[in-house]
């Protein structure tokens, strides 16, 4: 049986355990500029209930790796919970996009950045 624990701060090797073993995960910030705990949880293979806004909508795939809401009341979160549990997530697709946010992609893309001004000033 399901049910919510509080457990303040844990490390990070128990985080990534927490989220693989977790159903979903539940973003609610209105105004978060990007949301690393959304990829995180993505990352571990783990679907997102995510505020349709801010970051989320960088990183999170409407129907692929999460579901967005519009609202934070206790009816849509009701309602997304009953759409989010019909929903037969592939853990590839999740990790996939996860993948897209890693340090790796991310060195790659500002070294190309960074490259092509090179090119541009000579």
């Amino acid at each position: 049986m399901g049910g919510v624990a509080l457990l303040g701060r844990v490390s990070d090797p128990k985080l990534r355990q927490l989220y693989a073993k977790a159903k979903g995960f539940i973003a609610l910030a209105r105004d978060e500029d990007f949301g690393i705990t959304v990829v995180e949880a993505m990352a571990s293979g783990t679907p997102v209930i995510a505020f349709n806004g801010g970051g989320f909508k960088e990183s999170v795939i409407d129907g692929v790796t999460g579901l967005f809401v519009d609202g934070t009341d206790k009816g849509t979160l009701e309602k997304a919970i009953r759409k989010f549990e019909k929903i037969k997530w592939r853990r590839a697709d999740l990790i996939k996009q996860a993948r897209k946010f890693s340090r790796e992609n991310f060195e790659k893309k500002f070294k190309k950045i960074i490259d092509k001004m090179e090119v541009d000033e000579k």
